[in-house]
């Protein structure tokens, strides 16, 4: 083959000097800052939300303990999508190929809308009668403490 008789792949741009050549310090802070900031995004929400909750008390607090520990495992369960979608963006800008990252970016979007929408309707079916029978519990023990509580009379059972 002639060096002439290269031809470029559709998709992808004349090949150039990478940044990364000239400047490689300034170019993995540039890369890696989305995935820092995606790393760091769910700490700081648990972080603030306990901030303002703990004005509310130790049962709020105790509550959004919980709700924070759920929240965490969906982001940690999830994390490849965003890790393994920016790292291989990254590498198909790197090699220039701008139709591939519209391709990995759009892929990306679609399965999150799916996931989400699949898994807030699950979480939804399931959740929400669970909720109400912890919320009638509640209201049972609230009112137990008030004294404003009636419990009903148990039927009597005829023996024989």
């Amino acid at each position: 083959m002639q060096p002439t008789d290269y031809k470029i792949p559709a998709g992808t741009v004349a090949p150039r000097a990478h940044p990364f050549i000239h400047h490689p310090n300034t170019t993995l802070i540039f890369m890696s800052l989305p995935v820092l900031l995606s790393l760091i995004a769910e700490p700081l929400t648990g972080l603030v939300d306990t901030a303002f909750i703990a004005r509310l008390g130790s049962v709020s607090l105790a509550a959004l303990g919980v709700g924070t520990v759920g929240l965490s495992g969906i982001f940690w369960i999830f994390n490849f999508l965003g890790i393994g979608t920016q790292t291989e963006i990254s590498q198909a800008f790197g090699r220039q190929s701008l139709r591939r990252v519209t391709e990995i970016g759009g892929l990306a979007l679609a399965l999150a809308v799916i996931f989400g929408l699949f898994f807030s309707t699950a979480f939804t079916l399931v959740i929400v009668p669970v909720l109400y029978d912890m919320l009638s519990d509640l209201e049972t023990a609230v009112l137990k403490k008030l004294g404003q509580f009636e419990e009903e009379p148990e039927q009597a059972v005829e023996r024989t």
